[in-house]
């Protein structure tokens, strides 16, 4: 994260704040809703579910805009909204939406040079999206004047936990929240990596899992670590259909007493992505590496951090719990959250009847719908707290 764009945009000035109210006097709430997202789940995806969500009031007949000619052929206004799902519209340039913009995203890095495959998910890297008056972020990137801070694996959640395509949603809030829902895998099994994104550090961590431990592991997917070390491990009996890809990766980690769910790159990432979602759903406790936000999220008590620098802790701690099975049911019938209530609300709290709504009113004052002093005091809270926390 740059550092420096978040602390200038924390407590932002009296002139910016009396700017943004110009901006949005008289014209507080938007009259329609643009949806642009080529997902195979529009216009289930992500962003329309979060718009749904966050503006109940608004009609939700979804104007599609694809590209460019779409928008110029249209008869948006400065009093509509349009949900940008990020790279997956690469020939709409949002910045030229008359009206506000939310921009969702998993990208957690703003002000980066594009990556060089990065041009395969659209033409817009997040050093080409402005955060301005009319420009708002909702995605991984810490809280900041025009951005409010969820992340990628909580939106799928929000997004699937309802009907898609004849389906009947699946109550999966509750097996997170409920610590007495909480599911468990049936144990037939050691460990289980699915992936089919092929990380070098991923790949490494299960060629150790599949030497240090004495197990035997299995692989679902194009991943499978090294080949000269296929004696140790197995693809799994249990297949999937891939209809839905990593969606349904749950119904195959129930078989498993752990599942390696490492993110695709560093901390230096905030991104927290379906991952150690599916692990907790499955039933199965997650090794996971990734974004340190993890940390505020989940019990620490209830997963296992894999450090690719200094891997022997997490080998240490999974030898010990495939040795006592007293200490790994501790881990698994830990709750999944690290604060119960007030990690819903700061987390998940996307509709009313989560967390009081509290990120959904948080969204709504950051673009102008409620008061904007809502979303800026919470900010100068947070600055305070910063503060404190680099002074210990």
């Amino acid at each position: 994260e740059d550092d420096s764009l978040v602390e200038n945009q924390l407590a932002p000035s009296a002139n910016q704040q009396h700017n943004n109210r110009i901006l949005l006097e008289g014209d507080n709430f938007p009259e329609r809703l643009f949806g642009c997202s080529t997902h195979h789940l529009f216009p289930h995806s992500y962003g329309i579910n979060l718009a749904t969500d966050v503006f109940p009031e608004m009609n939700p007949t979804i104007n599609k805009l694809h590209t460019n000619d779409d928008l110029m052929k249209s008869d948006a206004t400065e009093n509509d909204l349009l949900i940008y799902f990020m790279h997956s519209c690469p020939d709409l340039d949002p910045r030229n939406f008359p009206g506000k913009t939310i921009v969702v995203t998993g990208e957690s890095k703003l002000g980066i040079p594009c990556a060089p495959n990065q041009e395969q998910w659209g033409k817009h890297c997040d050093k080409d999206m402005p955060v301005g008056p009319r420009i708002f972020w909702v995605g991984p990137h810490h809280n900041a004047q025009n951005i409010v801070q969820t992340h990628w694996g909580i939106l799928l959640l929000n997004a699937r936990a309802r009907p898609i395509e004849g389906t009947i949603a699946h109550p999966e809030f509750q097996y997170l929240f409920d610590h007495a829902l909480k599911p468990k895998n049936t144990g037939e099994f050691f460990l289980i990596y699915a992936a089919s994104h092929c990380v070098p550090f991923r790949e490494d961590a299960f060629d150790l899992l599949a030497t240090k431990i004495g197990k035997e592991v299995h692989y679902n997917g194009n991943c499978r670590g090294s080949e000269l070390m296929d004696d140790q491990k197995s693809i799994s009996p249990y297949q999937l259909t891939h209809e839905l890809g990593a969606y349904n990766n749950k119904e195959l980690f129930q078989h498993y007493r752990f599942a390696l769910v490492m993110e695709n790159s560093f901390p230096d990432s905030a991104t927290v992505t379906e991952k150690i979602f599916n692990a907790y759903l499955g039933g199965a406790i997650p090794i996971y590496f990734g974004s340190l936000e993890v940390m505020g999220i989940f019990n620490p008590k209830s997963f296992i951090w894999f450090d690719p620098t200094n891997p022997q802790l997490a080998i240490d701690l999974i030898t010990e719990l495939e040795n006592d099975s007293n200490l790994y049911n501790e881990y698994l019938n830990a709750p999944i959250l690290k604060d119960g209530e007030r990690t819903i609300e700061r987390y998940f709290s996307l509709r009313d009847e989560i967390g009081r709504g509290y990120l959904k009113r948080r969204i709504r004052s950051m673009v102008g719908i409620e008061s904007t002093m809502y979303h800026y005091t919470l900010l100068n809270e947070e600055r305070i707290q910063i503060q404190q926390y680099k002074l210990r």
